[in-house]
């Protein structure tokens, strides 16, 4: 669960608007499976699933269903298992205040039990004196880049830095998964092994619930352009993840969209997430975390409002391609 600090005084509307919302559910026949949408997220818990196979949910009540035994099997996959996982944020200008806070809570509540190595890409070193404690099994790693002063160099060199580091990390032993977050995201409840998957994004809790003519795809002349009839959820940049040789697909094939565009001297409107939803929409993720792993414990999204044959439509399509769609 995660929101972003600059965001924090739009939550206080949020529990008059959990406490109005009544259960809301319905059905949905596909390939021999039941779909089941929840509308209403008061009693569930991260990690529940709105797509259950017939056999889980036949027998079960509304209040069976949200405590949903297919995050459990998620996060116990893992058992036993040794796994390392890499949190990989840039750090640079102003955002340098922002990086003991992300450390410090992505301590707490970031696969607090596994171990994670925070690969911080910062063109000022200094940023981390003193250094931050660190739990047992967690590292701290800095690697220094040249200064990006302004937002256009920023945002023509972020993909490339990060596509670098996923390169410099394939010769290491032991790195099975990659996160990339922005260090002004703030983590507020545990996020757990539910979330390793393939390839992960996370659906965008402003567009959740949208129309595709409603969702903010690239239109122009940039070669992330998302033609009308494609696309099913948009998808943040602010935190996305996978496996280590999927995330060096992603960021690679992100970044040479960039090049493209840079050559003919375009720019993508929402820059770094244009490229991601269009690389998204070509390599679908295998996971697609709900927008409440960015909006926060009080959710700042009203799933009250989808309408329903939006909702099913797209549950469908993610059945029928084996796409794990994740509600907290």
């Amino acid at each position: 669960m995660i929101f972003d600090l600059t965001k924090k005084k739009q939550l206080s509307r949020t529990d008059k608007l959990l406490n109005s919302l009544k259960y809301k559910y319905l059905h949905f026949n596909c390939s021999k499976n039941l779909i089941t949408i929840i509308m209403n997220v008061t009693s569930l818990h991260r990690g529940d699933c709105i797509i259950t196979n017939n056999e889980d949910i036949k027998f079960l009540r509304v209040k069976k269903i949200c405590k949903s035994s297919l995050a459990a099997g998620r996060r116990s996959r893992f058992l036993g298992t040794p796994l390392r996982v890499v949190l990989v944020t840039l750090v640079v200008g102003n955002y340098a205040p922002y990086l003991q806070r992300f450390i410090s809570t992505a301590e707490e509540h970031f696969l607090a039990s596994r171990p994670v190595t925070y690969y911080i890409l910062t063109d000022n070193p200094r940023v981390l004196q003193p250094p931050p404690p660190l739990r047992p099994g967690k590292q701290l790693r800095v690697v220094h880049i040249a200064e990006l002063p302004g937002w256009e160099r920023l945002y023509l060199r972020r993909l490339p830095l990060l596509a670098e580091a996923m390169r410099d990390m394939v010769g290491e032993e032991g790195v099975d998964f990659v996160f990339c977050a922005d260090v002004d995201l703030e983590f507020v409840g545990a996020v757990g092994e539910e979330v390793l998957d393939k390839l992960v994004g996370v659906a965008h809790a402003e567009f959740y619930g949208k129309t595709r003519s409603e969702l903010p795809y690239e239109r122009g002349e940039s070669v992330a352009a998302v033609m009308d009839e494609e696309g099913e959820w948009y998808y943040t940049s602010e935190l996305y993840g996978g496996t280590l040789s999927e995330m060096l697909g992603l960021t690679q094939r992100c970044s040479l969209l960039l090049l493209q565009d840079q050559a003919q001297g375009v720019k993508a409107s929402a820059m770094e997430e244009s490229y991601l939803n269009r690389c998204f929409i070509d390599h679908a993720p295998s996971c697609v975390l709900s927008p409440e792993y960015r909006a926060g414990p009080l959710l700042t999204y009203r799933p009250i409002q989808v309408q329903e044959s939006i909702v099913t439509a797209r549950a469908a399509r993610f059945l029928a391609n084996k796409i794990k769609f994740l509600i907290f």
